[in-house]
């Protein structure tokens, strides 16, 4: 059970890592640049990337620890009865929609194979990458979510 939770915290630990990456390349950019008059070539262009990756990889993990944006309150204001029909709705929603967004990353990147980005030449298939793992590791999560909705009628999801 131990290396499935490892597993299933890949992405939280792999944002984490290219957060810490990206801080560490804006110093030496900064660096390099005033103390040595040496700008680096590039990395506005690994920054984004970055960026992509850390938004993308990290949203299954604010899924599965209840912090996308939510209107909970509205949520707890209307009946019991309404409120499970509503979260069921909530949760087949994100499913089909992150489903959806995932099925258009893979596409998309297949049918950009063989471009590359223009300052760093770095292929579409990798730029893509942290979308199409994001997307897909999102509906997974959501899927789970409205398995555990299923399972357990009483909890709040």
């Amino acid at each position: 059970m131990k290396i499935w939770n490892i597993l299933r915290n890949m992405d939280k630990y792999i944002a984490s890592i290219i957060l810490y990456s990206m801080v560490g390349m804006v110093i030496l950019q900064v660096t390099m640049r005033t103390v040595f008059s040496l700008p680096m070539i590039g990395p506005e262009e690994l920054g984004r990337y970055f960026n992509i990756c850390i938004v993308f990889l990290a949203a299954p993990y604010a899924a599965r620890c209840g912090s996308h944006i939510r209107m909970k309150e509205i949520l707890l204001l209307m009946p019991r009865k309404i409120q499970r029909i509503v979260t069921f709705f909530i949760l087949l929603s994100a499913v089909l929609v992150f489903g959806t967004v995932a099925t258009a990353a893979i596409v998309t990147t297949l049918s950009n194979q063989g471009n590359v980005t223009p300052t760093l030449q770095m292929p579409f298939t990798l730029f893509f990458l942290p979308t199409m793992i994001g997307f897909s590791w999102l509906t997974l999560e959501y899927v789970g979510l409205l398995v555990k909705f299923f399972k357990d009628p009483g909890a709040a999801v």
